[in-house]
């Protein structure tokens, strides 16, 4: 049977994707080759990790245009050695003016283009469902990053047999080598060492953007300290550069009851955290975090605001529980229902794996990524 080349273009490789790549790199009847950046205008605290992967490559450098409205990334070119039923997979945002040229010369060889990513932006209107319709049209398929969105796209009329989903996961096994390590006697004498001990532990992991208010949890933690609950709010993402959060912390009287981690991408030296929390809270649009803190069998607390697809995970009162955006006393409500209820506690986590491990795993998305690959492939094979 002929194997597959398969090029994949995307902004950059973080590390929460490289699990996903090298599978895909390594399974049989595929031959990919991956092209990035190392960076890319306008994507704050995210980068390439390192590689030297063979099949990698990240000499692409991006370039803003137009004040970053739209990006280019130099030096691209379709696999010389890739011709029909061969497939090129592309980030699904129009602002990369550089795949233009790419899904030209595909179009030309026979190479099937898959449109990878997001189904709807966080504005969706009309115009932005009939160019997502036009994209369908002219691709050989499209991935969505949910089952949710796929259906989204159905109702919009899009062909269902170009309609592809991943359910987006990370990847699992180095936070299932994490948690084996860090049991019994040893997360005691951390939790004891970082004084979590006697405390309930709300955790924050993710970036912290504008859209990202931690200050509520702040104002939910004094509320619930007036009622004798004593909480810690342990935060692991870029600090707090100008101090306003601890200034805000100690108007509150809680300063004391925050940590700021800073990033951390190790899962050995994130999971006694994760471990050591009653739930995520995520004051704001969440991602892959959502199904990074399940992989613990850590119930999420997440504003009922506009979200990454990913939050098709949660489902409320199941495995975590949405707040009124912007309500401190909602979240203080949502809050006690989990640190106040340990057999509530337990119900979510228990969920929250289980959420994951049947519909967000890496295995999964492999295989629905792979399935995705040929049927672009058959596609473009069975055109004249």
């Amino acid at each position: 049977m002929r194997s597959v080349r398969v090029q994949i273009v995307q902004p950059v490789i973080p590390a929460y994707r490289v699990g996903l790549f090298r599978q895909l790199a390594s399974h049989d009847g595929l031959l990919v080759r991956l092209c990035a950046s190392r960076t890319c205008p306008d994507t704050k605290n995210l980068c390439s990790v390192e590689t030297e992967s063979s099949y990698a490559s990240l000499d692409h450098p991006c370039t803003g245009l137009l004040g970053n409205r739209f990006l280019w990334q130099h030096h691209l070119q379709l696999d010389p050695e890739m011709g029909k039923g061969d497939v090129l997979v592309l980030c699904g945002s129009i602002r990369f003016l550089s795949n233009i040229p790419l899904i030209w010369a595909a179009w030309r060889r026979g190479v099937g283009v898959v449109w990878w990513g997001h189904g709807f932006s966080k504005r969706r209107n009309r115009v932005k469902d009939m160019i997502n319709r036009v994209i369908v049209r002219f691709v050989a398929a499209r991935l969505l990053y949910t089952d949710q969105e796929l259906e989204e796209y159905k109702k919009l009329g899009c062909p269902s047999d170009k309609l592809f989903a991943t359910n987006n996961a990370i990847d699992e096994i180095p936070i299932q080598e994490a948690i084996a390590t860090w049991q019994g006697r040893r997360l005691d004498d951390f939790q004891e060492r970082e004084g979590l001990s006697g405390h309930h532990t709300l955790l924050f992991c993710g970036r912290r953007t504008n859209s990202v208010d931690l200050e509520i949890v702040l104002a939910s933690m004094a509320r619930l300290k007036r009622f004798g609950k004593m909480t810690r709010f342990v935060i692991i993402g870029p600090r707090d550069e100008n101090g306003a959060l601890m200034k805000r912390a100690n108007e509150l009287g809680v300063s004391e009851d925050v940590r700021q981690l800073g990033a951390m991408f190790d899962q050995q030296e994130m999971a006694p955290w994760f471990l050591s929390a009653s739930c995520l809270v995520f004051p704001g649009p969440i991602g892959l975090s959502l199904i990074h803190a399940f992989f613990y069998g850590l119930p999420a607390i997440v504003a009922d605001c506009k979200h990454g697809p990913e939050i098709a995970a949660l489902h409320h009162g199941q495995n975590g529980f949405f707040y009124k955006d912007g309500d401190e006393v909602d979240l203080a409500t949502k809050l006690l229902a989990i640190i106040d209820d340990p057999e509530c506690r337990r119900r979510l986590s228990t969920n929250a794996l289980r959420t994951v491990k049947e519909d967000y795993s890496m295995e999964s998305m492999v295989r629905r990524f792979v399935s995705t690959i040929e049927a672009a492939s058959r596609r473009m094979l069975g055109r004249s």
